[in-house]
């Protein structure tokens, strides 16, 4: 995945995990990660792997495919520019 990748697959994470109502330490014990590593995916600092994924659609109740619906992700960072979306 290039930088922008991680960074759209963040956006999308946290956006599905506020829908769900869930905090960081919520969904880490749901998907048996670490709060860091979901605080990691949200800054586009680290991609989840294929089991992450898999765990990741089953908590949300969505195909995996959802979890790369970044559509809405690009209209979000093109009109809050590169320095908003990473806070």
């Amino acid at each position: 995945m290039s930088d922008d990748l991680y960074t759209l697959f963040g956006l999308r994470l946290k956006q599905l995990r506020k829908q769900a109502n869930l905090t960081q330490e919520e969904l880490a014990a749901k998907i048996e990660t670490s709060c860091r590593f979901v605080q990691q995916m949200e800054a586009g600092e680290h991609a989840p792997g294929f089991q992450t994924i898999s765990l990741l659609s089953r908590c949300f109740d969505r195909p995996a495919k959802d979890l790369f619906d970044f559509e809405e992700m690009k209209n979000l960072k093109r009109e809050a520019g590169p320095e908003e979306v990473t806070r």
